[in-house]
């Protein structure tokens, strides 16, 4: 690096790479330190259940979707991510909230490109999405083609079709790209408590608490709303 061979930005691109790398395996946990079964004691458990369920922020809810009930809304349309990484390209585990959904007693469907929206075959749909800014990713949108799976499908907007809600794990911006859906949940992050809490929420056996940390709601209004639409 000294001489030149190599900038300080390509060394420090290498570090990353490495330190995630061993993440990614566990060896970033030094055997001085508190292990995974120390983090799950109870208090700490405890701890980030209350942070899960003050985070979860009802945006809107125009068309008065909330609660979700299983004995009026059974079949639950689940739109995701196709594949989740983080920062480097490192695959995500999925995230669990269609199945807390089931557990719950709802019926589940995950969107593939050929599902047939329809109210004769769903009762609600779910976007259920997780990004969140990091350096590497400078586009947060909703990317239309990637979550219906194909160009053609892209230009689809279900919630002329069912009664839809967006449930963002990650950016709180959604209402800007979206503001035609009348339902919007923020939860800030995809740690498995926050999902748990939102599932708490969705159904009714938790108030939400969070509070928007930014003018969310401002989208909403008729008039931005009628500016975004043309």
């Amino acid at each position: 690096m000294l001489d030149g061979r190599l900038s300080t930005a390509r060394v420090d691109e290498a570090v990353t790479r490495v330190l995630a790398l061993k993440a990614s395996l566990g060896l970033h946990v030094s055997a001085e330190l508190p292990g995974a079964d120390a983090l799950r004691a109870p208090d700490h458990l405890t701890w980030a259940q209350e942070c899960a369920e003050r985070a979860v922020t009802l945006v809107s809810d125009t068309q008065r979707l909330l609660p979700l009930d299983p004995s009026r809304q059974r079949r639950v349309l689940i739109i995701r991510q196709p594949r989740r990484t983080n920062g480097l390209g490192f695959p995500l585990a999925d995230l669990r909230i269609p199945e807390l959904l089931q557990q719950a007693g709802f019926e589940v469907t995950l969107y593939t490109p050929q599902t047939q929206v329809s109210a004769e075959q769903f009762d609600v749909l779910l976007y259920v999405l997780a990004e969140e800014g990091l350096m590497v990713r400078d586009d947060l949108r909703l990317n239309w083609t990637e979550l219906h799976g194909s160009p053609f499908r892209a230009m689809e907007r279900f919630w002329d079709v069912l009664p839809t809600a967006i449930i963002s794990l990650g950016t709180p911006y959604y209402a800007y790209q979206a503001p035609r859906c009348q339902t919007l949940v923020n939860a800030y992050s995809a740690v498995l408590p926050v999902q748990e809490a939102v599932v708490r929420a969705l159904t009714g056996q938790q108030p939400f608490h969070g509070v928007s940390p930014v003018d969310a709601a401002s989208a909403l209004r008729p008039g931005l709303a009628r500016l975004v639409q043309q």
